[in-house]
């Protein structure tokens, strides 16, 4: 396992609070994922408390990094490779009443059969932003 597979394993693990959860996400057996760690941990001469609520300022502030860069790095890539587009589109809308046909909308005529790694976080707020919105 590289440096970023490595990287893209601790995020998952602090984000998901289990090894076991991150790695079925990264399709990896868990025992992997925790030798993973363990050899992560000691390259960098650090132990990490797996829980962003509980972590040390060293392992708190190198997952924080490691979030940042990542997804550069990745893009980077893409942009060479010509890979498809991925990620989580996220659309805020304001107003219980315009929000449903809104996201129906979106959803049918943005093509995820085409774009599959694209995923759709909705959102309808029941307040407006001042000065926003009247």
């Amino acid at each position: 396992m590289d440096r970023f597979d490595s990287m893209r394993l601790l995020i998952r693990v602090v984000e998901r609070q289990s090894f076991s959860a991150a790695a079925s996400d990264l399709g990896m057996p868990r025992s992997s994922a925790t030798t993973a760690i363990k050899e992560f941990e000691e390259r960098l001469g650090v132990r990490q408390d797996h829980s962003p609520c509980h972590s040390d300022t060293g392992g708190e502030l190198y997952y924080r990094r490691c979030k940042a860069i990542l997804p550069e790095i990745e893009d980077a890539e893409a942009a060479l490779t010509g890979s498809e587009v991925r990620g989580l589109l996220r659309i805020d809308v304001y107003g219980p009443r315009r929000a449903p046909s809104f996201f129906r909308n979106c959803r049918s005529s943005f093509k995820f059969s085409v774009h599959t790694r694209i995923n759709l976080a909705d959102y309808c707020c029941n307040r407006g932003v001042p000065g926003l919105y009247a």
